[in-house]
């Protein structure tokens, strides 16, 4: 995943966006998989929910363009985070 801007067609605003892309020559499963995901994001519509702003499948590689997630995705972010505690016996 990398970090671009776009212009957004109705406004002279730039977005921060993050991009992610599938690698050309993937199978068939992984364009499936790649392509459920974008799918099922475009359901959600919640500010705590990253938003997908669009799908490239025009020519490979095919990727998704999303809101940019200053510390990551949440998983990553609240790893990196943990404080490990040891038990008390």
């Amino acid at each position: 995943m990398f970090l671009a801007k776009i212009s957004c067609f109705q406004s002279i605003t730039q977005v921060a966006v993050a991009v992610k892309t599938l690698k050309t020559g993937s199978s068939v499963e992984e364009k499936i998989d790649f392509l459920s995901e974008a799918d099922m994001m475009k359901r959600f519509d919640h500010r705590n929910v990253v938003k997908l702003l669009g799908v490239c499948t025009r020519n490979e590689p095919v990727y998704t363009v999303m809101e940019f997630m200053l510390y990551g995705d949440l998983k990553t972010y609240l790893l990196a985070r943990c404080v490990h505690r040891t038990p008390q016996l």
